[in-house]
C-alpha cells in the first residue's frame, strides 16, 4: 500500500487491499489523512491527533488513540519495517537498506509500517523510492500520534525518494546514511 492510489506494493504482487487518500493542498498544508486496511482505519486531523478505529459494514466502531512508543535504548534494539519489502527494494536503494538492516530488526509487516510506529508497534519505518504523495497522510499520522517524519537528509516535507518514520519527537534521525543513488527518482 502505498499514498493516494495504492499502486507500490500492489503492482508487485503484495496482496495488501489497501490505499489512503487525504484531502486538501499542498502536503505541508494538510489538515487529515485516512488509511483503511484489514477492516481497520487509521486517521488524525492535524492538532486534534491520531486514532484507529474498526470498520463494520459502513460504521466505525472502537475508536482509539495512536501513540508511538518509547524509543530503544540503541539503535541495534530498533524494530523497524522497510518499504517495499525487502526482496523488492530497487537495485538504486538496496545497499541504503541493507546498511540499515545490518544495524537494526528488520521485520514484516501487515499494514504500512508507518502505521505500526504510529500505533507503537514499531520503532521505526523507512520507505524508499516515495513522492510526496505517497508519504502525506502517513506522515500526519505519525506526527499526531507524537512520532517523527522526514526524508534520509532530515528534512521535511516535501519528501521523494527515502522517507523515514521514527518513534522519537523531532526530525526523524536518518537511519543510515544515504546512497544518494534514485533519492529523488
Amino acid at each position: 500500500m502505498d499514498g493516494i492510489d495504492g499502486t507500490l506494493v500492489l503492482v508487485r504482487g503484495r496482496p495488501l487491499a489497501d490505499a489512503d487518500r487525504a484531502g486538501g493542498g499542498r502536503s505541508r498544508d494538510r489538515r487529515g489523512g485516512i488509511v483503511p486496511a484489514l477492516r481497520r482505519v487509521w486517521y488524525a486531523v492535524r492538532g486534534q491527533g491520531a486514532f484507529t478505529a474498526d470498520i463494520e459494514g459502513d460504521r466505525l466502531v472502537r475508536p482509539r488513540p495512536l501513540r508511538v512508543g518509547q524509543p530503544p535504548s540503541a539503535f541495534a534494539q530498533c524494530t523497524g519495517g522497510v518499504l517495499p519489502p525487502l526482496a523488492m527494494i530497487p537495485p538504486a536503494h538496496r545497499s541504503q537498506v541493507d546498511r540499515l538492516a545490518a544495524r537494526a530488526v528488520v521485520t514484516d509487516w501487515s499494514v504500512h509500517a508507518a502505521l505500526l510506529v504510529a500505533g507503537g508497534e514499531l520503532d521505526m519505518a523507512v520507505q524508499v523510492g516515495g513522492k510526496v504523495w505517497d508519504y502525506a497522510p502517513l506522515s500526519l499520522i505519525v506526527q499526531e500520534a507524537g512520532g517523527a517524519f522526514s526524508g534520509d537528509s532530515g528534512q521535511g516535507h516535501p519528501v521523494t525518494g527515502t522517507a523515514v518514520f521514527a518513534c522519537e519527537t523531532g526530525p526523524a534521525s536518518p537511519p543510515v546514511p544515504s546512497s544518494g543513488a534514485g533519492d529523488n527518482q
